[in-house]
This record gives C-alpha cells, sequence and structure tokens, in this order.
C-alpha cells in the first residue's frame, strides 16, 4: 500500500489468487476496487471490508480461476529507516508520505536531529497546507546519519 501511495496511485485492486509455486503468480477468482484514500489505519479497516466480500463472492459464485492480464510490479518490503520523511516534498507528497505510515503497528513519519526525534500522524491537508499530530521523542542511541534529515531544526544561527 505504501509503495503504492508514494507514487501517487490513489486507487488499487485487491485479488483473490490461487496458489502457485511463483509469488502473487496464480490465476484470479475474483478481484474488487480499494481506495487509498485516508490514513493507513483507514485503508486496513476498507480492505478488512473488500476481502469479506471477496471470501463471500468466491464461496458463493465460486468463480473459475482466470489468468493474470497485464505485468507485474513487486515492490521491496519498506523498511524503519524509509519512514524518515524526505526534503523538498510537495504538500500533497508530504501529506500522502505522513498518512501512508499512519497505521498503529507502523515506524511513523519523522524528522530526526540528533537524538530528538519529531514523529507525524493525523495528517490533514487544507488549501495546500499540511497539518499533523507531532509526537517528540529522545532517542537514547543517535539514529545513523542516513536516517538523520539533512534539515536545520529550529532558528539558524548568524
Amino acid at each position: 500500500m505504501q509503495n503504492l501511495i508514494i507514487r501517487g496511485i490513489t486507487q488499487t485492486k485487491i485479488s483473490a489468487l490461487k496458489m502457485c509455486e511463483t509469488f502473487d503468480a496464480g490465476p484470479t477468482f475474483t478481484k474488487e476496487s480499494l481506495s487509498l484514500h485516508g490514513n493507513a489505519e483507514d485503508i486496513f479497516k476498507r480492505t478488512a471490508s473488500v476481502i469479506a466480500k471477496i471470501i463471500k463472492t468466491i464461496c458463493i459464485e465460486r468463480p473459475s480461476p482466470q489468468p493474470q492480464r497485464g505485468e507485474v510490479t513487486l515492490f521491496e518490503r519498506r523498511t524503519p529507516e524509509q519512514s524518515k520523511i524526505p526534503n523538498n516534498l510537495t504538500p500533497q507528497q508530504l501529506y500522502d508520505f505522513i498518512r501512508m505510515l499512519d497505521a498503529p503497528s507502523y515506524p511513523k513519519a519523522f524528522y530526526q536531529n540528533g537524538n530528538m526525534r519529531l514523529e507525524f500522524s493525523g495528517a490533514q491537508l487544507i488549501n495546500n497546507e499540511v497539518t499533523a499530530n507531532v509526537n517528540f521523542t529522545t532517542v537514547s542511541s543517535p539514529t545513523p546519519s542516513s536516517w538523520v534529515n539533512d534539515t536545520q531544526m529550529g532558528p539558524k544561527n548568524g
């Protein structure tokens, strides 16, 4: 889901596939649309409803699996360090970045400066401005430099 949102995709499909030896390559029993609007937790809740509908369809209609069509796109699993907010995002991109990570089991979108981490949730995009809840935490060990944002936190000196 995050890999779709970060690419600006707002709609996807949930598919029921027949298992085969190759990952996600089996024929499709049925597909249902899924909106990628809202935060990650909202999307997960909608996903559960869509999956329930798919299960009901398969049990009642007993569709025959059909070969998949189109190009297969595989994504790598995101890592916690990828939750660092990149520099130079547009307001829409920043909003999408925060909301795609806003679920209880996900590492929140963050900025970090030294041992101070700012974690963002509850994002809203109104009139091209992003507002969000921010949780300030002190981390005991400094984050690897590749995770730290390249932005000045607070007022610039001199």
